[in-house]
């Protein structure tokens, strides 16, 4: 089958790099793109007019976020509180468990998966939390969501994660990392090694605050790192810096990691953290993220046909609206869309040539209950937070609320 689309913005691939394409027609049969360009002239069976938007190439989340997010509940804590919020020492030796059940982790699963999916991702590789497991996840939790995400349609990359220890707090309120080396693998510097933030290189001002090597040492191992902007700045850190990984060859990459699966958002923020950690304006440009939230994410898998639109590719396409008057007045289209717009402004996404979302929505999916059942876990995962704490406080005394609740008063 042959399907068309056409938009007024289309980012297209030629020569090496991405390029832009005014009134932009995307053709293709199957799983790959047989044509990028205008007056495409031949037959298709399929066409849809997507009107005043921006085409991607599908956005590739290499730190994709596939679990209940728990850094709405930790990310504020102040340092009284947060060592409530790992495991106690006591709970890794001798109580650890599943909060959650196969089935219920699958859910789990199937909500994370369709949030990607809404915005705008159409190839992940997954990052979960061991909070509320006993370690990480079993090869049958990866299987049902390998069977998930082909249902959904999206492409994923279930690369096993590297664990050899866990952040525990002790009783004294102290914190340190409980090991249990014969858990975790060796050999980790090459090419398959995907590092996810790499912020705390010998550059960091908390390591030397200099480079010593560090950066040369990951780019001669071929080593890709995933820069995930947006939660680094909401537990307070940075990148230092994006231009200097660049420089000195590093391939990087993005990934999300916490809610929202937003990389539009978190390509905005990633270019002005860059600002500040190297204190100018063209620290690290637009177009330098979005191309490593597309051709990084490629060379980090070894996918020369993901990342690009142009023939030959997968058929890995997003279209963004661009046509609400709350999107503000547009200058060049991807660098307005990166500082106004959010990826929740994703209609339509297409993955190796099969719809996966169309008119914002996730078809066989019942949204309102999935969100129903996602929420009564999160209540659950809350209140596990207890039984893990060092001081065995309650999830209420841990999680407080921003403002005190209303009482009603009678008035006389």
């Amino acid at each position: 089958m042959r399907t068309r689309w056409r938009a007024t913005h289309v980012l297209a691939h030629r020569d090496g790099g991405h390029a832009l394409l005014r009134d932009g027609e995307i053709v293709w049969e199957g799983d790959t793109i047989s044509y990028v360009g205008r007056g495409y002239e031949g037959p298709v069976d399929v066409e849809l007019d997507l009107g005043e938007a921006l085409v991607m190439p599908g956005l590739i989340d290499l730190d994709a976020l596939t679990d209940i997010d728990h850094l709405v509940l930790d990310s504020w804590a102040p340092p009284a509180r947060a060592a409530g919020l790992l495991w106690s020492q006591e709970y890794f030796d001798h109580r650890r468990r599943d909060v959650f059940t196969p089935a219920e982790r699958a859910t789990v699963r199937e909500y994370a998966l369709v949030q990607l999916a809404l915005h705008g991702i159409t190839t992940y590789m997954p990052i979960a939390s061991e909070v509320h497991s006993a370690w990480a996840e079993p090869y049958d939790e990866l299987v049902t969501m390998a069977e998930t995400s082909r249902r959904i349609g999206l492409r994923g990359y279930l690369g096993p994660a590297y664990r050899s220890g866990v952040n525990v707090a002790r009783p004294d309120g102290g914190r340190h990392v409980a090991f249990e080396e014969e858990r975790g693998r060796t050999g980790l510097l090459d090419t398959r090694l995907l590092v996810p933030h790499g912020v705390f290189t010998d550059r960091h001002p908390s390591v030397h605050g200099e480079d010593r090597g560090d950066l040369a040492t990951l780019a001669a191992a071929g080593v890709s790192v995933i820069h995930c902007p947006q939660t680094s700045l909401r537990y307070g850190q940075v990148l230092h810096s994006f231009g200097a990984y660049r420089r000195a060859g590093i391939n990087l990459c993005l990934g999300t990691d916490s809610f929202p699966p937003d990389l539009i958002r978190g390509m905005d923020t990633g270019v002005h953290l860059a600002k500040t950690a190297d204190g100018r304006a063209d620290a690290a440009p637009a177009e330098h993220y979005v191309e490593a939230a597309t051709l990084g994410g490629a060379r980090a898998l070894g996918r020369a046909d993901l990342g690009r639109l142009e023939r030959g590719a997968q058929a890995d396409l997003v279209a963004f609206r661009l046509d609400d008057i709350r999107d503000g007045v547009r200058d060049d289209p991807v660098r307005t869309f990166l500082l106004h717009g959010t990826a929740r402004q994703a209609t339509h996404s297409v993955v190796a040539g099969r719809p996966v979302m169309t008119d914002g929505r996730i078809p066989g999916t019942d949204l309102a209950n999935l969100r129903r059942r996602a929420q009564e876990l999160f209540e659950r995962m809350r209140e596990g937070y207890a039984e893990r704490d060092v001081h065995r406080r309650g999830a209420d005394a841990l999680f407080p609320p921003t403002f005190p609740p209303f009482e009603e008063t009678t008035s006389r």
